[in-house]
């Protein structure tokens, strides 16, 4: 069967737009690794969606396309489906626990523990600095160094006329292995935020500090700084 000319020219257009379209929807954005134990890989986004396949900690997908809280992503055996967001990492984080891990392979151990709870691997100390690697509840680690970081935690005190009403310390004993409290005030009329930081106190070295914002009887704000020497923290009185 023979087209007319003009015909044939839309025929290999609509023809070149599909292959395009086909192209661009399965090209790779990024390369991701899963950070969470297992994973649901889904067909789609609407609230009834059939589920695909899974995904497990540590795995190597590609990313193929974002959607809200949502990522298209292929894994090495081919399959492809949406996952999401939060569970996933960059190549950048795993490329640091990598180097990590070859700094540490011939690190003494220090102890063994046991987790209890899910815990997550983090790069960097602290809490809510990049994690890959998720630990289930009772599971054996060898303990190969302790690291500290400035954390400061804090109950709600919505309605009271105060932030905090009182503050505590802590410092952790190596020799027994636990958190101790190296100083604690109470009754205070406190305000937030607070400051944490070092200051050079000549002959003690540099120091952290933290200053906590307290109101007096009439209503003034305040600044109380202290010191801490571990595992001794005072206050800084100023000069009168």
């Amino acid at each position: 069967m023979k087209f007319p000319a003009t015909k044939l020219f839309v025929l290999t257009f609509a023809l070149v737009v599909l292959c395009a379209c086909g192209r661009r929807h399965s090209r790779v954005l990024e390369t991701d690794y899963v950070s969470a134990p297992q994973v649901t890989v889904r067909d789609q986004l609407a609230q009834v969606y059939n589920k695909v396949g899974i995904v497990k900690n540590g795995d190597r997908v590609e990313v193929l396309d974002h959607e809200k809280r949502f990522a298209k992503i292929r894994t090495a055996g081919g399959l492809e489906g949406w996952v999401e967001q939060r569970f996933l990492t960059s190549q950048q984080v795993f490329d640091a626990f990598h180097k990590l891990a070859q700094g540490a392979k011939d690190s003494p151990v220090e102890g063994t523990a046991t987790t209890r709870n899910e815990t997550n691997l983090h790069v960097e100390p602290g809490r809510e600095t990049e994690h890959l690697y998720q630990l289930t509840l009772g599971a054996k680690v060898s303990m190969l160094k302790r690291a500290t970081i400035e954390v400061l935690m804090n109950e709600p005190k919505d309605g009271m006329p105060f932030d905090f009403n009182q503050a505590r310390v802590f410092t952790w004993n190596v020799r027994k292995h636990r958190y101790e409290t190296a100083y604690r005030e109470r009754k205070l009329n406190g305000v937030l935020p607070v400051t944490v930081s070092e200051e050079d106190f000549g002959k003690e070295g540099k120091l952290p500090i933290f200053i906590l914002r307290v109101k007096d009887d009439a209503d003034n704000v305040l600044d109380r700084k202290y010191k801490m020497n571990t595992p001794i923290v005072r206050r800084v009185l100023t000069a009168p």
